[in-house]
């Protein structure tokens, strides 16, 4: 397997892995033990959050799917 194929694995890994993550954190953030939990809960949400934030952009930089995105999301073309 070529090093484009295995940084590409990689990538995908890493942006699944962070959507997992923030999924499950969020489901717990909202659950009544997560609403125990305070700060905790926060600190852990705002971490996976920035961590799927990161992977996406990642992925858009490496794919240049960005402004397709936006388009698909509907956000207007002059504000792409």
């Amino acid at each position: 397997m070529n090093n484009a194929r295995i940084q590409e694995k990689r990538l995908h890994g890493e942006l699944v892995g962070a959507a997992l993550r923030y999924c499950a954190v969020a489901d717990w953030f909202e659950s009544p033990k997560g609403r125990k939990a305070g700060n905790l809960a926060f600190d852990q949400f705002t971490q996976a959050e920035t961590q799927l934030r990161e992977a996406g952009a990642k992925a858009m930089r490496k794919h240049g799917h960005r402004f397709l995105v936006l388009q698909a999301a509907g956000v207007p073309e002059a504000l792409r």
